[in-house]
């Protein structure tokens, strides 16, 4: 020991023709502080850095894989690099073998020289060599000890039987054992499967054994081990260790489909010489690869396969492929339908869909699916994280072409129809020749028809856009498309309108008062006193306030109720039967609560108010949210339980359907209350819709 030197062994390998190395040594070590153990490979002068140990180790395996260079020897080299420490390094070395990848895999036991470090401590039990006339023995009595020693040696080199088509291993052995046993073990590192040796002379005999179970494992090792002790004279040797494996020398082809069915999902493909296909559908996936490789070359492609994934998934990305979808075919053609309404009814069937807008919707939405479904193939992969992002540019692009396209498109067409409904109409002028041979009665038609034409005068509905004919002396018109009234210095005032109103036939003018006649679907009507154009603006109750309804009867009330009810869960608090209630408003989607003092099982005696009337109402607004409540005979409540009560009980109500944000509608009789009455309840609503000031 030398301090601050450096020990070292090499070893020299004859590898030309090789691609690669596969070195392994079994090692223990010892190593001061500071100090370590460096593993170099050297090819010509250009030398490696293999590994590095420090610290201490019992009894170890090392294994390594080597890129060789162009070279036509490769020496290791083991070194020990102290820092100047008094105490002293240790490392041992054993089983050193170096594995050149070759078609045919062959060994010889006389390759095996012993120790590799060149001063290694005799009393190890090691297997000790001795020079003979027939060979080197690889067991024996161990002089140095003066006794006879068991042990094992590991006489093969670690063998990759990966690309062999079958394996035999063999070797010649002689020698004198006097009840000792000699086992072989064949293995890959895990189990290892046992064999005994037997007939062992004077005479050279051969082992063989079968060892096709190994093929397709990395490192196969063979371990010979002898157990016993007896004279010095006991001795035994082996030579020409075999192991051969016949390999495929031409190039092999690999073909494989995987059918995956469930949630499953491959990804991130690294294909660098095979070709494969990637099928993805909402059962699940297909893929098919092949590849086709020379002997001995190890595959290097690969593909990922994740259990379930949340953007590879082949069940979500369906459904999100299928929206993004329907969404791109969906723009074009809702925007197609617009711009087709908006044109009058006479030039409708003149209107065409933009093909410069559909063709390329089409073309966006099979481009998606395809990626959806070939999800792989080539050198490409469609991630699902492409398919989300592709799918919504595809979306915004098909949404904004479509809408500006024909937003132009109807500007262009309205200026068109504009053009030829205001053109004079000019006759034809006949030619003389059959103005000359027309009869005197065709001639007065002629100017008859002149003389009507002049009489018409054409209007352009303002709100529509249809052109139309009208009589010379009328001064206003009803549009034959919309029902709108259009007319020269027309008045036209905006005047809201309920559906009680509606129903009811008529409102009055808010000009001059005079009753105006109204039917269901009219948007404009014409006061016949006044002459002023009554825009009608069909007023609904907006959700999410409390509203007191002041009217004779619940009647516009209960068609309020029940025109809501089809769109928000509703309650419904009465005195009516709830038969007669669905029967005549056609209440159908709400619960009914029935206030009665009969006894019966479905109604609710009126004195209970703050029982099952009141914790009826909130559990409801409480498991439904934005709902609708109507609570009726609120006359009948008061009767029963006093207005203070009544207005006790009301508050509580307004108060949680406000936090709960439902919409709650008591219809009230001003007639059955005083002024001061009707004063204090209509304070604590939202809103006050007065129905009988409107009559």
């Amino acid at each position: 020991y030398t301090p601050g030197g450096v020990s070292w062994t090499k070893i020299v390998v004859n590898y030309a023709g090789a691609a690669r190395l596969h070195m392994t040594f079994w090692h223990k070590y010892e190593f001061a502080e500071n100090d370590v153990g460096n593993v170099y490979v050297r090819f010509g002068n250009s030398a490696k850095k293999v590994d590095v140990f420090s610290g201490s180790s019992d009894w170890d395996i090392a294994e390594y894989d080597i890129v060789c260079e162009p070279s036509p020897n490769a020496t290791v080299i083991f070194e020990i690099m102290s820092n100047g420490a008094s105490a002293a390094d240790g490392w041992y070395i054993d089983d050193f073998n170096l594995q050149v990848y070759r078609g045919v895999l062959y060994t010889n036991c006389s390759n095996i020289d012993g120790w590799i470090t060149s001063n290694a401590d005799q009393s190890q039990d090691f297997w000790s060599h001795a020079s003979h006339a027939d060979g080197k023995s690889v067991w024996r009595w161990n002089a140095s000890k003066a006794r006879y020693v068991s042990n094992t040696l590991y006489t093969s080199l670690p063998i990759d039987l990966r690309f062999v088509e079958n394996c035999t291993v063999s070797f010649e052995y002689r020698g004198r054992l006097s009840g000792e046993s000699v086992t072989v073990y064949l293995g890959s590192g895990g189990e290892w499967r046992e064999y005994r040796v037997k007939g062992v002379g004077n005479e050279w005999n051969v082992w063989s054994v079968d060892a096709s179970e190994f093929v397709g494992v990395r490192s196969f090792y063979i371990r010979i081990v002898v157990e016993g002790s007896v004279s010095a004279e006991d001795f035994l040797e082996i030579r020409s260790l075999r192991v051969y494996g016949p390999v495929y020398t031409g190039n092999y082809v690999i073909k494989h489909t995987q059918y995956m069915v469930g949630l499953g999902s491959y990804m991130n493909p690294k294909i660098s010489k095979g070709h494969y296909f990637l099928i993805r559908t909402p059962a699940g996936e297909i893929l098919s690869y092949s590849v086709s490789l020379q002997a001995g070359e190890e595959p290097q492609d690969k593909i990922t396969y994740r259990s379930f994934d949340y953007l590879e998934n082949p069940q979500i990305l369906f459904i999100v492929a299928f929206i993004l979808f329907s969404l791109i075919l969906h723009y074009p053609r809702k925007f197609y339908y617009e711009y087709k309404a908006s044109i009058p009814l006479r030039y409708r069937r003149m209107t065409r869909k933009l093909m410069y807008v559909h063709a390329p919707a089409y073309a966006f939405a099979a481009i998606l699916m395809l990626f959806y479904f070939f999800a792989g193939f080539a050198t490409i992969f469609v991630s699902g994280l492409y398919i989300w992002i592709m799918g919504v540019i595809f979306v915004v692009c098909s949404y904004a072409l479509s809408k500006y396209a024909y937003a132009a498109q109807v500007s262009k067409d309205r200026k068109r129809i504009w053009e030829e409904g205001v053109k004079e109409k000019v006759a034809e002028k006949p030619s003389v020749h059959i103005a000359m041979a027309a009869p005197k009665k065709e001639k007065k038609k002629e100017e008859e028809k002149k003389k009507e034409e002049k009489k018409m005068k054409v209007y352009q509905c303002e709100k529509c856009g249809e052109i139309f004919e009208v009589p010379e002396e009328y001064k206003e018109a009803r549009c034959p498309a919309c029902g709108a009234i259009v007319g020269e210095g027309l008045k036209k005032i905006e005047v809201s309108v309920t559906e009680g109103d509606i129903e009811r036939g008529y409102i009055k003018c808010p000009d001059c008062g005079a009753r105006v006649s109204v039917e269901k679907g009219m948007s404009e009507v014409l006061c016949p006193r006044c002459h002023t154009v009554l825009v009608l603006k069909i007023k609904s109750l907006d959700t999410g306030y409390n509203y007191i309804l002041l009217d004779k009867s619940p009647e516009r009330a209960f068609k309020i109720f029940a025109k809501m009810a089809k769109d928000y869960p509703a309650l419904c608090i009465s005195t009516t039967y709830p038969d007669k209630l669905t029967r005549e408003y056609g209440i159908e989607n709400a619960k009914i609560l029935w206030i009665s003092s009969t006894e019966s099982e479905m109604a609710i005696n009126p004195k209970r108010l703050d029982f099952e009337i009141t914790r009826g109402i909130l559990q409801f607004m409480k498991d439904n949210e934005n709902a609708i409540i109507l609570i009726d005979g609120i006359e009948y409540l008061v009767v029963e339980n006093g207005f203070e009560a009544v207005l006790k009980f009301l508050k509580k109500i307004i108060d949680m359907s406000s936090v709960k944000g439902a919409t709650l509608l008591v219809p009230v009789n001003p007639t059955a209350f005083s002024e001061e009455e009707i004063t204090i309840l209509s304070k604590e609503f939202d809103r006050v819709e007065d129905f009988m000031s409107k009559t």
